[in-house]
């Protein structure tokens, strides 16, 4: 015998914020309110999780039937529910979920079984302990639970299929895709295609410009906002006189650099819920959305320039330039580790020289293998050496069109690896139950997705490569200006390997041809390369440099 008088819960739910707008939340609130006011059962609390969907399980996860489950396993619940009646009050069944029917179905059994009365207000079913036992009622719940979860399956499939042939119509005819619209783009009168946004496609290009000719993220910023180049942001107006005085940022020129609008095409991407967490994946890009601004050879080159550079260890500035023009390119031939630029100085020496009437010594520097200066037994490279035979050398093989052919076998290798990974992966999906999924046949998709994900990023470097090949930075040795110079080698130099013991080296350059060089013991000079067209048989030093 219940001796406290019954009370209810309502529980209000809808899936996107955007429905707030509507008439959802009055609905639901006026239907709780009639059933109390008709029944005489006063609403003791109110349960709510607006703009948290159902059929993925982020309302139990992150809202307030979540934590209410929690009070309903509690002892406390059940000693409540034996001394008076407790109801909880839903529009419908498929508030309280939209997941699969086995799910749904223990959702609304773990309620009642707590000793709750679930009533849907819509069609006035009470659902207890006593009643899902009885056969009808229990099929009443699977069906409704059932159409839920087959509505918004059929709803994702048509918003998918709407999406994909949106899609499609876009690669075919070019027609604008929709989404966010870079501020270099704008519609045209029509609206049926992009048209270039003069003043900030030429920053642009700019930008571009800058890094395939060497210089780095933070040095684009810096230059910018000394020239106090205006910001997207305030040339949209985002921004107003007084209140902001918005600057470049380093990360936005790495953003725009980084980004694939400059060439025309549209980068997509999927959203997914999993597990109550917002998932974003990359999705297939849209060829000739938009009218390029820049040529793909300068975009792979500006792009592969950055590249080289990531990982590098940050030293801290010094304000002055750096007189080794190959930091971070240059490297000992047999060890690997690094060249470090090495003056040696002579004023102790050319004092006491001068003290007994002798000339002073020249002071020069060198390039230094990092081990031999912790000890290890090895010689060193006189610098301005070095750079004569380098220049010289690699002016001729700059002005060599740069060989691709590696590349493209490593891409038409990768390519065939994709290709036979979707292959098998077909094999398994074709195995695979949207209703009844198994485990192992998931993980292995799961895996073939991770690993075709992979190896198109990989192929996507590769023809960055090959395009960054064609073409190159001027680079002009006469020039004073150090820090131009080398900004101009980065542009120009994959990698350099130093011999410094028998005075050879091997260069590496961004347009795929490699050579050789060395001293000889009788002071001769010999180059080689195994490029067809880089002949090097009538080669002087000073050809190029004096």
């Amino acid at each position: 015998m219940k001796t406290l008088e019954p009370i209810a819960i309502s529980y209000l739910r809808f899936s996107s914020i955007a429905q707030l707008q509507g008439d959802s939340i009055r609905r639901q609130m006026k239907l709780a309110e009639d059933w109390s006011e008709r029944e005489g059962i006063p609403i003791v609390e109110n349960l709510s999780d607006l703009g948290l969907s159902a059929s993925t399980g982020t309302h139990l996860k992150k809202g307030d039937l979540g934590q209410w489950l929690k009070v309903c396993e509690s002892e406390e619940m059940k000693q409540r529910t034996s001394i008076r009646d407790v109801y909880l009050l839903v529009e419908s069944l498929d508030r309280l979920s939209r997941q699969k029917i086995m799910i749904a179905v223990g959702l609304l059994a773990q309620i009642v079984d707590a000793g709750v009365k679930v009533v849907t207000l819509i069609d006035g079913q009470v659902y207890t302990r006593e009643s899902m036992n009885d056969l009808g009622q229990l099929i009443i719940s699977i069906s409704v639970m059932s159409r839920a979860y087959e509505e918004i399956k059929s709803k994702s499939k048509r918003i998918a299929e709407a999406y994909d042939a949106k899609k499609v119509k876009a690669k075919k005819d070019g027609k604008p895709f929709g989404g966010k619209v870079p501020y270099c783009f704008k519609l045209n009168a029509a609206g049926t295609k992009y048209v270039i946004n003069p003043e900030p496609a030429k920053i642009v290009r700019r930008i571009f410009r800058m890094a395939s000719e060497g210089y780095t993220y933070s040095q684009i910023t810096r230059i910018f906002n000394k020239e106090k180049i205006p910001t997207f942001g305030t040339m949209r107006g985002k921004f107003q006189k007084g209140k902001l005085n918005p600057t470049w940022q380093a990360s936005i020129i790495r953003q725009i650099l980084l980004a694939k609008y400059p060439i025309g095409i549209k980068e997509t991407c999927t959203a997914r819920l999993i597990d109550g967490v917002r998932v974003v994946k990359k999705g297939e890009d849209i060829p000739n959305q938009f009218p390029p601004i820049v040529s793909e050879e300068l975009w792979a080159k500006a792009r592969r320039n950055l590249v080289t550079k990531q990982g590098q260890p940050k030293k801290k500035r010094s304000g002055k330039i750096s007189p080794n023009l190959f930091t971070h390119i240059a490297f000992d031939m047999n060890h690997g580790d690094t060249m470090i630029y090495f003056k040696k100085t002579r004023g102790p020496e050319n004092a006491r020289r001068k003290q007994k009437g002798l000339s002073p010594r020249l002071e020069h520097a060198y390039l230094v293998p990092r081990g031999v200066l912790g000890g290890r037994s090895g010689n060193s490279w006189r610098l301005d050496e070095f750079e004569k035979i380098f220049f010289s050398s690699i002016s001729r093989a700059l002005d060599v069109e740069g060989s691709a052919v590696r590349d493209e076998e490593d891409l038409a290798r990768i390519e065939a690896e994709i290709e036979e990974t979707e292959r098998r992966k077909g094999k398994w999906m074709d195995l695979h139950e949207d209703d009844d999924p198994d485990p192992d046949i998931l993980a292995r998709i799961k895996k073939y997705r991770e690993v075709i994900s992979f190896k198109q990023t990989e192929a996507d470097s590769v023809r960055e490569k090959i395009r960054a090949g064609y073409g190159r930075t001027s680079l002009d040795p006469s020039s004073s200006d150090r820090e131009t110079l080398r900004r101009a080698v980065r542009a120009n130099v994959e990698r350099l390997d130093l011999d410094c013991d028998k005075k050879k080296f091997r260069c590496l350059l961004k347009n795929g041809i490699d050579y050789e060089g060395q001293i000889n013991e009788d002071g001769s000079f010999e180059l080689s390369s195994s490029h067809k067209d880089l002949d090097f048989s009538e080669f002087s030093i000073g050809e190029m440099v004096a």
